[in-house]
């Protein structure tokens, strides 16, 4: 059924299904970048475990003592979203001047 790379074999499968015949089903799942999940309307809210998420793997990667670690990464995550607060902000307004 399989060759040496892992390829299905057409002599090898039931008799009147091809190659194309085989991978049909699978050829009609999700397309994430043809067909993006619609978030439009709560995009925003994926920003928080972003927010969190980054700077404890961050902070866990590079703190020698674990015990000061959730305060790094709480003093880094509060100067991401105020980064990204700023960045918005500025964007906005040169979106408002031109």
């Amino acid at each position: 059924m399989f060759n040496l790379r892992g390829l299905i074999l057409d002599h090898a499968l039931p008799k009147g299904l091809g190659l194309g015949d085989a991978f049909a089903p699978h050829s009609l799942g999700y397309r994430p970048f043809l067909d993006p999940a619609p978030v439009d309307a709560y995009w925003f809210w994926w920003l928080v475990p972003l927010i969190l998420i980054v700077p404890v793997v961050y902070r866990t990667i590079k703190t020698d003592n674990l015990s000061h670690m959730p305060r790094r990464a709480m003093y880094l995550a509060m100067q991401i979203s105020a980064f990204m607060i700023i960045a918005a902000v500025v964007l906005w307004g040169t979106l408002q001047i031109f």
